[in-house]
């Protein structure tokens, strides 16, 4: 794996690189997008492939091309505050194929050294993989009344590496630099669980616990409630905030309770942890979290968001068709 990650970087993996950008992606502060370098690669590519490798290889500076510019994008319509807003960077594409380069890098070892509970960035794992399964645990917790001990659900809102370590939105490494972070939270949360400190959920009698899921910075927690798993959970957040330097956001982060769950040990969990509690999570990677019998009304908003695509793929054809 080392030998992998250390060998001498070659000319064929900066243009593979250059070739997996969209052309027409947004530019840097030099205003020149991914498509001018792809076009005129016979005549700039010795260049701008000699630069790359002096900074991969040589470890020469990144500096002269480390400028961005930012763009804020709005969560949500009429925003009011500046947290509504998500900001993307928009970087140098000379950075861009830098980054590329090592994030292709890293990605071929990501199956080996991040645990199955992730699915995403990890080649091999697919969205689906954690829709299945958290609708499953959901109703695990919503539905089974007969289960003498409660249980939570925990939606956790994650926030990006600060700035000051060089993370940004927008950056082609950042993805997998954020996965592997992430990584000492899930091993926090399964050592816990080793030592009994806190319990995972159960989707069936003969299957394994699970105490959480991982979808880029879509996290949930599945844990049997009580006010020592509320208390352990709360150490192993603060934990990860100060070795990762990422933060959770507890005001956007959400609990529901099963229905066997006591109110005051809700409402001890509510007051050790910071998080709202709400009856149901609303969705987990763009899906409702619980399903039922008005299955209508709760996709007719998927189905609007596919028909919109569709209308513009479709009408992104019929333009080039009639040039």
């Amino acid at each position: 794996m080392n030998a992998q990650l250390t060998r001498p970087f070659d000319l064929s993996e900066i243009s593979h690189s250059l070739s997996q950008m969209g052309p027409l992606n947004a530019p840097g502060s030099d205003g020149l997008p991914a498509l001018f370098f792809q076009k005129y690669w016979d005549i700039i590519g010795e260049d701008i492939a000699l630069i790359c490798l002096q900074i991969l290889n040589n470890g020469k500076s990144i500096k002269e091309f480390n400028h961005t510019l930012v763009a804020l994008i709005p969560k949500i319509k009429n925003v009011k505050n500046v947290k509504e807003f998500r900001p993307i960077s928009l970087c140098n594409v000379n950075y861009k194929i830098v980054a590329k380069t090592l994030a292709n890098r890293l990605r071929i070892i990501l199956p080996e050294v991040i645990s199955s509970v992730r699915s995403a960035i990890v080649p091999g794992k697919y969205i689906i993989d954690n829709v299945t399964l958290a609708f499953e645990l959901m109703h695990t917790v919503k539905k089974q009344r007969r289960i003498k001990e409660p249980k939570v659900a925990v939606k956790l809102d994650v926030t990006w590496l600060c700035n000051s370590r060089g993370i940004r939105q927008g950056d082609p490494l950042s993805p997998y630099l954020f996965v592997i972070c992430t990584e000492g939270f899930s091993s926090l949360l399964k050592q816990a669980e080793n030592l009994g400190f806190i319990k995972g959920v159960r989707a069936a009698a003969n299957a394994p616990p699970i105490s959480h899921l991982f979808f880029a910075d879509d996290s949930l927690l599945f844990l049997h409630a009580s006010l020592a798993s509320c208390q352990s959970l709360k150490y192993l957040l603060t934990t990860y905030e100060k070795a990762a330097g990422q933060r959770i956001n507890f005001e956007k982060s959400t609990m529901a309770f099963g229905p066997n769950s006591d109110i005051q040990l809700q409402s001890d969990m509510q007051q050790i942890l910071g998080i709202p509690i709400v009856q149901f999570h609303e969705k987990y990677l763009g899906l409702p979290t619980a399903v039922g019998q008005a299955k209508k009304a709760l996709f007719v908003n998927l189905r609007n968001r596919v028909g919109k695509l569709l209308q513009g793929w479709k009408g992104h054809t019929f333009v080039r068709s009639s040039l």
